[in-house]
C-alpha cells in the first residue's frame, strides 16, 4: 500500500509519468479512492525494468512508497498505449482499478 496523503499520491503519479517518459515506457497510472496508486506499464524488457526500479528505489522525493506489488508481468514491445497517462476521470478510474482475487 502507497502512503496516502492526497498530496503526494498526486506528486507520486506526476513523477512516475515523468519517469515513463524518460525510461520510455508506455501505460497509464491512477490515484484509487482507497488512497493507493495503480498504474500498468507497458514496454520493453529494459524500459520496464528501468521503471519498475524507479519506483522501487528511487520515486519521488515528495512521496513514499510502502509496498509494491507487481500483479501481473508480461513483456511485450507492443501494447494498448500510446503514450504514458495520468487517469483522472472517475469513471475511467473505476473501469481499471486492479481488485485482489
Amino acid at each position: 500500500m502507497l502512503n496516502s496523503s492526497k498530496f503526494q499520491l498526486l506528486n507520486l503519479s506526476q513523477c512516475t509519468k515523468e519517469a515513463s517518459d524518460k525510461c520510455g515506457v508506455k501505460g497509464w497510472v491512477l490515484n484509487t479512492p482507497q488512497g493507493t496508486v495503480q498504474g500498468q506499464l507497458e514496454g520493453s524488457a529494459e524500459s520496464v525494468e528501468k521503471m519498475k526500479y524507479w519506483l522501487s528505489h528511487v520515486g519521488s522525493k515528495r512521496s513514499r512508497v510502502d509496498k509494491l506489488d507487481i500483479v501481473e508481468e508480461s513483456i511485450t514491445e507492443k501494447g494498448s498505449s500510446r503514450s504514458f497517462t495520468i487517469v483522472r476521470d472517475s469513471i475511467e478510474v473505476n473501469k481499471r482499478i486492479f481488485t485482489k482475487k
